[in-house]
């Protein structure tokens, strides 16, 4: 399952649900509509969400929240419906948050490039102030931050 920001999401959450769909199709498996939630970016939101989410989706083994801040509602939503965090399911954040690390079953996150995202930014601030470009995307590489939320299937 998913748990996404909100409904009509423009910007970064947009992004990562297209990369959750192509994660998904490389591994051959559909997107279930029925298995995708919003969380509104808060961890209460988010808990609320993914409680509803596990009654309705009993064969759920995993779930992707789209920001560290839900996550840690997903992580306490699925200890309360008893399910142990990292064994009956797993659980990815993304930001690469602090608070992930010292969450219980510390929380696997996909963490962003913070220096180098704040470095680029200024960069393109002080272009566009100068007039020396246009606006641009700029796509960051990522890294996966691999903790106790996700069950090892190595083993």
């Amino acid at each position: 399952g998913i748990v996404l920001g909100v409904s009509d999401d423009i910007g970064i959450g947009k992004e990562r649900f297209v990369g959750y769909v192509e994660a998904l199709s490389e591994a051959n498996i559909k997107i279930d509509k029925n298995k995708v939630v919003y969380g509104n970016y808060s961890s209460r939101d988010a808990y609320n969400s993914t409680i509803e989410l596990l009654e309705k989706n009993s064969d759920i083994t995993a779930i992707f929240a789209i920001s560290d801040v839900m996550a840690v509602g997903c992580a306490k939503a699925i200890y309360d419906k008893g399910l142990k965090l990292g064994e009956d399911i797993s659980l990815i954040g993304f930001d690469g948050m602090d608070i992930t690390e010292f969450n219980t079953p510390a929380i696997t996150t996909i963490v962003q490039p913070r220096t180098q995202m704040a470095e680029t930014s200024v960069e393109l601030l002080v272009e566009l102030i100068e007039k020396r470009t246009d606006n641009r995307h700029i796509v960051l590489d990522t890294e996966l931050v691999e903790r106790d939320s996700c069950k090892n299937f190595k083993k």
